[in-house]
């Protein structure tokens, strides 16, 4: 063999364990990268599961969702409150956001320290306890956002509250303060705590409805009452016999324009009762426009008696046993109506409340007969002019009529009020 193919084969030889070389290490980096790979995935998988079983996770989307719930709140009261009101609480919402993600990493990475940390030396149990303290203030915190986050309310403020007309506050306190003298509570001093307070239904409780220092100050100057004493809180009187003996101061007195449903009730069931099904406050027929979206919606099959009707009364529930009101300035009654698909009949009326054997009556009855109602909101009146109202029980009624309604009827009201 020449020297060159000597030289050429060793050449081969060396190529060949060169290639050999590389081929085991290539395999060992392999091998040892996969291992790697097969520890670090355990790890994480670890991490993952330790995290994902700590309160903090609940705290965490606990805040997440009260924070989308008051979002959603107010969106809901974008139309309700004014652009100034609606940026602020805009405001503070994405604050709250900005403050969650914030505390949603920190606590996040808090925890991965730890736990990677509780993976790698779990045979030590203080090799970890910086780590544990960390993500357990990180925990606390979290907790405490989501109490923060709970007592945030987005809502409306309540409307302001009209007052009941002055002359209407002084009447109802006559009413009241006769009751409890006479009958409740049977003494001749009494005190304003008492005449607010929970003997019954009783809405003279309301502040915001009623000037009580200048109801109290009128009554004494009119000479219903005697002030004996005034604290802070409560002021003691003496009812005098004006005010005790019966006649016309007890009867209330309404000056027109005023809303029947704000003092006259629809306790006054005839006929058919059980088959009335009656909605002050429904919502989904509305009139165009109106402020509060609401209206009465009557449903009546016919039963046995063959005919139906509500009177709204004053008081509640009165059909002779106490005064009604005394109406003063009101020639009409004007009332919206609508039937549910047209076509339904219905008698409007007010007044005719006069049981003979009863005390008090109606001082007068007017009817516009019987009503043929489309689906469509109409304006209806009943005239006044002429009428005594010294004595009114019964405000506003309607009455239906099997005969008239064989299938019955559904029909809604809105906007009763005298003028």
């Amino acid at each position: 063999m020449s020297k060159k193919n000597k030289c050429n084969k060793r050449n081969i030889h060396k190529n060949l364990c060169s290639v050999s070389v590389l081929i085991a290490i290539l395999c060992a980096v392999i091998f040892f990268t996969s291992c790697a790979s097969f520890s670090r995935d355990r790890e994480l998988g670890y991490v993952k599961e330790l995290c994902s079983n700590q309160p903090m996770v609940g705290y965490l989307e606990g805040a997440k969702a009260e924070i989308q719930v008051q979002r959603e709140n107010l969106e809901s009261l974008k139309l309700g409150v004014n652009k100034e009101k609606y940026r602020q609480l805009e405001q503070e919402l994405q604050n709250y956001s900005t403050e969650w993600e914030s505390l949603n990493h920190s606590t996040q990475l808090a925890c991965k320290d730890w736990a990677i940390c509780q993976y790698r030396f779990r045979s030590s149990t203080d090799a970890c306890k910086e780590a544990r303290d960390k993500m357990e203030q990180r925990q606390e915190a979290a907790r405490n956002f989501l109490e923060r986050i709970k007592k945030l309310e987005i809502s409306l403020p309540p409307p302001p509250v009209a007052k009941f007309p002055f002359e209407l506050q002084i009447q109802n306190a006559k009413d009241r303060i006769k009751y409890l003298s006479k009958e409740y509570l049977k003494a001749d001093t009494l005190s304003l705590v008492e005449v607010t307070g929970p003997y019954g239904d009783n809405v003279l409780d309301s502040p915001q409805l009623y000037d009580w220092n200048k109801v109290i100050r009128e009554l004494e100057k009119q000479g219903y009452i005697e002030i004996l004493k005034k604290t802070e809180n409560n002021i003691e009187f003496k009812v005098t016999e004006l005010l005790r003996r019966p006649g016309i101061d007890n009867t209330h007195i309404l000056n027109a324009p005023f809303d029947v449903p704000l003092y006259f009730y629809p306790s006054g069931w005839m006929g058919d009762m059980r088959n009335i099904q009656l909605n002050t406050a429904f919502r989904d027929a509305s009139r165009l426009n109106d402020e509060d979206g609401l209206c009465i919606k009557i449903n009546y099959q016919p039963g046995p008696t063959g005919w139906a009707g509500i009177i709204w009364q004053y008081p509640d529930g009165n059909w002779g046993d106490n005064p009604g009101s005394r109406i003063v300035g009101a020639t009409r009654i004007i009332f919206w109506a609508k039937g549910d698909k047209g076509g339904e009949a219905v008698e409007f009326k007010a007044g005719g409340i006069r049981e003979s054997r009863k005390r008090y009556k109606d001082s007068f009855e007017i009817s516009i007969g019987r009503v043929i109602l489309t689906n469509e909101w109409r304006r209806h009146e009943i005239p006044l002019v002429g009428q005594d109202l010294s004595s009114v029980i019964g405000g506003f009624a309607w009455i239906a009529t099997r005969d008239a309604n064989r299938n019955g009827l559904t029909f809604y009201m809105d906007g009763i009020h005298y003028e």
